[in-house]
């Protein structure tokens, strides 16, 4: 079975994150639209890809009903992507504000509320494919700060209902349960996309991904 494609209903699941707080996703849909990314930690392209996952987290997660941002403040803006083999994020441009002015920082949006009127929270989850040990690893060594989730390594759940045959496979979940993007492997074009809606849902400018001259891959296979 291939991933589930866009206009697909997003099955529903609970799963722990690595810290044992319990998530559910059509709890979190309450609060707002959801970025899955399902990954392993031998995957090379999952490796690509999420410390530009964390850029998005950065921009845009942890927002809190006043518009701030709540959590942790990185030491730079370009710290998320030193973990970006073969990058450094000495003397870098700023990563992750948007031309609106939004900040940079932030941590999970799970159990933020949002009230009427007020710009919705995207939330940005991973769903790790191995155990707790290895993910909080692979967590510390790319520099993640989103909630990552733990499949059930024995029978995999939520990857199995989701159709996984490859990682990572991102997917941006309207809150309506919808699956808007359904992407497999590292492709430019859906992250620019999962970006924008991640803006508007905020109702703030698209934040700047990639630095001048940074070597972007349009398409890398999962």
């Amino acid at each position: 079975m291939a991933a589930l494609a866009v206009g697909a209903k997003a099955p529903d699941f609970a799963l722990k994150t690595v810290d044992g707080t319990r998530f559910c996703l059509s709890e979190e849909l309450a609060r707002g639209a959801v970025v899955l990314a399902f990954f392993k930690v031998s995957c090379p392209t999952c490796q690509y890809a999420f410390p530009f996952l964390e850029r998005l987290h950065r921009a845009y997660g942890g927002r809190t009903r006043e518009g701030k941002v709540q959590g942790r403040k990185p030491n730079s803006d370009g710290d998320a992507g030193a973990a970006l083999k073969g990058r450094s994020s000495t003397n870098a441009p700023s990563i992750g504000a948007s031309s609106a002015g939004a900040s940079s920082t932030g941590r999970s949006s799970i159990g933020a509320s949002t009230g009427v009127g007020l710009p919705a929270i995207v939330s940005l989850i991973g769903v790790s494919q191995n155990d707790a040990n290895d993910t909080a690893a692979f967590i510390k060594e790319f520099g993640i700060t989103f909630p990552v989730l733990l499949d059930d390594t024995r029978s995999y759940p939520a990857s199995n209902a989701y159709g996984l045959t490859n990682v990572p496979s991102i997917f941006y979940v309207a809150r309506d349960g919808e699956i808007e993007v359904s992407s497999v492997g590292w492709m430019r074009a859906d992250f620019d996309d999962i970006n924008r809606r991640m803006a508007d849902a905020g109702r703030i400018a698209p934040a700047v991904m990639f630095r001048p001259g940074e070597d972007v891959r349009d398409f890398q296979a999962g």
